[in-house]
């Protein structure tokens, strides 16, 4: 049956049965409360049609002339948004209490084995701790991304729970984290010109009866792990030799490794390759370690140089690029430091930072 409603100009509008459907006031009313990103608001749209279109809070769809349920690749399809944007709108949409994801037996989402809810009468949203939200991380979070945390708070991100297609973004991620504090960084140097502080970061920190002096190098050698130096490539040695010396290969399986990742990408560098073959190494390491893999070595000949182009090159590039920046940072930061370490800190500076070997000599001289 038709279903008829006044227009604009007062006439009537007869829309053709299986083209509407009837909605609750509650779920417009919580959608004027809520403050949801547009892929959430698509998602929930799909859900809509899905489930009050056919009168129930399950959603469904129709194939072959019967129902079926709802997946999320078919929300995927209906929407045009990616995997990942589909997952953290259904996220978003649990959180605010609009949609429920189900495994029919209640147990753990299991993918291909997936109930979609809607409700008609929308559920009480997750509230937050205190008056702030609590900064929910995944188990698979990295360390690397630490300095993202106050920006990914900042936009109340949520993750998704697959980390194996997260772990396709890492690299990626890791290179923005370090660009990120980088950029924070240099705020830093630039703000110091005009804010008065109570202690330079880099300053020695004395106690007030002048004794127990303590000093340290932290400001110009952060804590944690630094960075993997980028190892000295003298222009007139040929990239060999740096596989040869990095990798641990004898000159003849050094040639093979640069010929083959040449053949494919002439612009590649000794650094690169090092990296590409260390990924090789990490991604094989439990085959190597059980005796699957025979011949780590020809596994580097064979595999690298298929590596040398679209993303693992790229994502390698951005990562060294972007250790060259915080490297040339820090060793701006002691450049500058100098004059306040002792001996044992310029000796634990010059060790890291072997390109202030001059400041030591003009310091003797």
């Amino acid at each position: 049956m038709a279903f008829k409603l006044k227009a604009g100009d007062g006439t009537n509008i007869l829309v053709p049965d299986g083209d509407y459907y009837f909605n609750t006031k509650a779920r417009g009313r919580r959608m004027m409360a809520n403050s949801l990103s547009s892929d959430a608001r698509r998602v929930y749209a799909c859900l809509e049609l899905a489930t009050m279109g056919f009168q129930q809070e399950l959603a469904v769809t129709m194939e072959r002339g019967e129902q079926r349920p709802l997946t999320p690749t078919d929300v995927l399809q209906h929407t045009g948004l990616s995997r990942q944007n589909v997952r953290r709108g259904f996220e978003e949409l649990e959180d605010a209490g609009l949609a429920r994801r189900q495994a029919p037996d209640g147990g753990a989402l299991r993918k291909g084995n997936v109930l979609l809810y809607s409700w008609a009468l929308p559920r009480e949203p997750k509230k937050e701790d205190c008056s702030r939200a609590r900064l929910q991380l995944p188990d698979w979070f990295p360390d690397s991304w630490e300095a993202l945390k106050p920006l990914i708070s900042r936009y109340k991100y949520s993750f998704i729970e697959d980390e194996v297609a997260a772990r396709d973004y890492k690299d990626e991620i890791d290179a923005a984290a370090r660009a990120y504090k980088e950029a924070e960084m240099v705020a830093v140097r630039a703000l110091e010109k005009v804010c008065a502080r109570a202690q330079s970061p880099r300053a020695s920190s004395y106690r007030k009866n002048g004794k127990n002096i303590e000093r340290t190098a932290a400001a110009v050698l952060p804590s944690g792990a630094p960075p993997p130096p980028v190892p000295p490539t003298p222009a007139s040695a040929p990239i060999e030799d740096l596989v040869a010396r990095e990798l641990s290969l004898d000159d003849l399986a050094a040639q093979q490794l640069v010929a083959g990742c040449k053949d494919v990408e002439p612009s590649v560098t000794g650094a690169e390759i090092v990296e590409l073959a260390r990924e090789k190494i990490e991604q094989s390491k439990e085959q190597i370690r059980t005796g699957r893999i025979t011949n780590p070595v020809g596994l580097l000949i064979k595999h690298v140089p298929t590596m040398c182009k679209g993303k693992p090159l790229q994502s390698v590039r951005a990562r060294l690029e972007a250790q060259a920046i915080e490297r040339a940072n820090r060793i701006a930061y002691a450049r500058e430091a100098w004059p306040e370490l002792n001996e044992a800190e310029r000796a634990e500076v010059l060790q890291k930072y072997p390109e202030l070997a001059e400041l030591a000599q003009g310091a003797k001289a």
